[in-house]
């Protein structure tokens, strides 16, 4: 992947055994931004909610899938999420499209830019001169590790030291990098997990300054940027999380 190079922190090296991360909790999530409001569909919630229902139809959604949020009088609030089931939705606004998925299993991963591709696809079909301002995707996870502790990864990646304190237990990081021929920008968060005891916390953002972008390919570039700026700092994803 272009644009991502090896971290020169001194932690790791090719020889050395990565460290595996053992997810145990983890979401990812996107959010799009219209070019402009979407008003050729103000007030009409037939045709959303059919429009909706037949896009997702076969990803065996039902009536009772379906929410309208209309209790805000901020009319960019106004809502109608459908939700595949307790731990994924996709929901509309007039302004943007937002979809999150939690603790997702390896085919809900690979079904979710499928997802997002169809709900694309029905805007332009029903929204005249339709277009997306920006696409934002991020993943965050909180994981175990193969062996080590959290501090054993962190302490080495910063020489900030805060003398007369405490023990330091290591300093989270944050990471940019751009990817200008792409219109990309990247980040990636790494520091102590608050909900896994010795534990890493992650949080990768991929941002698409572009109208237009193929959603399988992006979600599969995004996660190998992703692992390899994790490889990177002796960190990598096991096979079966």
């Amino acid at each position: 992947m272009r644009g991502i190079n090896r971290v020169d922190c001194g932690v790791y090296s090719d020889k050395m055994r990565l460290r595996k991360l053992l997810t145990q909790q983890c979401q990812v999530s996107y959010t799009a931004l219209f070019s402009q409001p979407a008003f050729a569909l103000w007030g009409d919630g037939k045709v959303i909610l059919e429009g909706l229902f037949s896009t997702f139809g076969k990803r065996g959604i039902s009536l009772a899938s379906f929410r309208f949020g209309q209790g805000s009088q901020d009319q960019a609030n106004q809502s109608v999420t459908v939700t595949f089931n307790p731990s994924w939705f996709y929901r509309f606004q007039l302004d943007r499209v937002e979809s999150t998925l939690d603790n997702f299993t390896a085919e809900e991963l690979k079904v979710f830019p499928e997802v997002l591709e169809e709900g694309a696809n029905w805007l332009r079909a029903v929204v005249p001169h339709f277009g997306f301002q920006s696409h934002l995707f991020t993943y965050s996870g909180h994981h175990k590790l193969s062996e080590g502790t959290s501090r054993q990864v962190l302490e080495p990646l910063s020489a900030v030291t805060m003398p007369g304190v405490g023990v330091s237990e290591g300093n989270g990081i944050i990471l940019h990098w751009e990817v200008p021929d792409q219109k990309w920008r990247l980040q990636l968060t790494v520091d102590h997990s608050l909900a896994v005891a010795n534990g890493l916390f992650t949080h990768f953002i991929l941002f698409v300054n572009e109208p237009v972008i193929d959603y399988v390919r992006t979600a599969e570039a995004g996660r190998a940027a992703l692992q390899k700026a994790l490889n990177n700092i002796g960190l990598e994803f096991d096979d079966a999380t």
